[in-house]
């Protein structure tokens, strides 16, 4: 797979050929351009779901596609309105990395934790990544749960102070 890098540029560069405009960050103009963008997000993902129910292969990876170019114009355009979007993403990754447990006990103190809470039935699921073993509690639908302490990642840190 080529690098996220490259392809991200390709996305700018068409974005730009196809004269797609870039406004001053937080105008009005700005604001409506990035409804756009996230509104776009909505129907292709709205598309990929529909071609993941009836196992559509093609239209499956058509969407999912499509949400990756979306996503890095919005992306991008955010970075030049000076948000921290690479910041952002790796606050989000180790946000998330606490939804994995490294102990079979530790899963299984998150999952009565979590079945207490909402008088609902998880299970554990388990994964071996270069030989080691990690573990997630999840929904009956495979949704990896947040532990019941989990904190949500504060994200004020990488927002420009003058956008808030």
């Amino acid at each position: 797979m080529k690098d996220l890098p490259i392809l991200y540029q390709r996305v700018i560069d068409f974005n730009l050929q196809a004269g797609v405009k870039d406004y001053p960050a937080y105008s009005f103009e700005w604001w409506k351009a990035v409804e756009l963008q996230s509104k776009l997000l909505v129907e292709e993902s709205s598309e990929a779901y529909e071609a993941a129910k009836y196992g559509d292969a093609v239209e499956l990876l058509d969407g999912c596609i499509d949400n990756a170019v979306i996503a890095f114009k919005l992306m991008d355009m955010l970075h030049q309105a000076g948000f921290d979007v690479i910041g952002a993403f790796d606050a989000v990754c180790d946000n998330n990395d606490e939804k994995v447990f490294k102990t079979y006990c530790d899963a299984v103190e998150a999952k009565d934790a979590l079945e207490e809470r909402d008088d609902t039935e998880y299970y554990i699921e388990d994964s071996f990544v270069d030989g080691i073993q990690y573990f997630t509690v999840r929904r009956p639908d495979g949704k990896i749960m947040k532990p019941v302490d989990f904190k949500p990642v504060d994200l004020k840190m990488f927002v420009p102070k003058n956008s808030v």
